[in-house]
């Protein structure tokens, strides 16, 4: 009675792992050809693509921080010019400066990778953006 109670408990344990290894399986996508591929392979098929995707989400937080920059800029400028539009010679000067701060402070580039977890925040390390004309902010 007792060997048969602990058979049961293994064959459902075994039931178990079985499910998710297949359900694993299914996920990766390197994996929807093989009929059987073994555990060892569906666990580092799963490690090779959890590493790929962590790489790709790391990309993209990238180019939408340099997308965001890129906003703000664009942002500034269009405030420049609503300035431009609106105000007197005196005025004007004094705008193009504090729009020249908004826009190297958004366009600076900082190197955060002190851990695996930290998203870089530019796809062109030690480059600031370049920014269209007809603006000359120098």
């Amino acid at each position: 009675e007792r060997r048969a109670y602990r058979n049961a408990l293994d064959r459902k344990r075994r039931d178990q792992l079985k499910s998710i290894f297949k359900n694993l399986k299914n996920v990766i996508p390197s994996l929807q050809t093989e009929k059987m591929p073994s555990r060892a392979t569906i666990l580092k098929k799963a490690a090779e693509h959890i590493r790929f995707m962590k790489k790709k989400n790391a990309g993209q937080w990238q180019d939408l921080e340099v997308l965001q920059r890129q906003n703000s800029a664009l942002e500034a400028q269009i405030a420049a010019m609503e300035c431009e539009n609106s105000s007197d010679d005196g005025d004007e000067v004094k705008v193009k400066e504090e729009i020249r701060e908004v826009l190297e402070e958004f366009c600076e580039v900082s190197d955060s990778s002190d851990s695996e977890y930290s998203y870089p925040t530019s796809l062109h390390k030690n480059k600031k953006i370049k920014f269209q004309e007809p603006y000359d902010f120098s």
